[in-house]
């Protein structure tokens, strides 16, 4: 199985769900989604008042932003390197 980041709507749907009352399984079966992924979404982007979807989404673009890029070597540096 092919991994895929959450969507803002998905954000807004986990919102929305567990504002129902709806365990972490259930969030999961709703927006077909594992819920290990329910549960790290909830727990990487909790607040002081909750999970946002807003800011969970604001941080997730922060993130992808700050994470270290993979450097793709040129045939020229990997001979160097030998």
């Amino acid at each position: 199985m092919k991994y895929h980041r959450l969507t803002q709507e998905e954000r807004y749907q986990i919102y929305a769900l567990k504002k129902e009352g709806l365990i972490q399984s259930a969030i999961a079966r709703n927006i077909g989604r594992d819920k290990s992924t329910i549960n790290r979404e909830l727990k990487r982007n909790k607040w002081q008042k909750g999970y946002r979807p807003k800011q969970a989404h604001t941080l997730y673009l922060q993130r992808e932003i700050t994470k270290p890029k993979h450097i793709k070597l040129g045939k020229e540096q990997v001979e160097y390197i030998k």
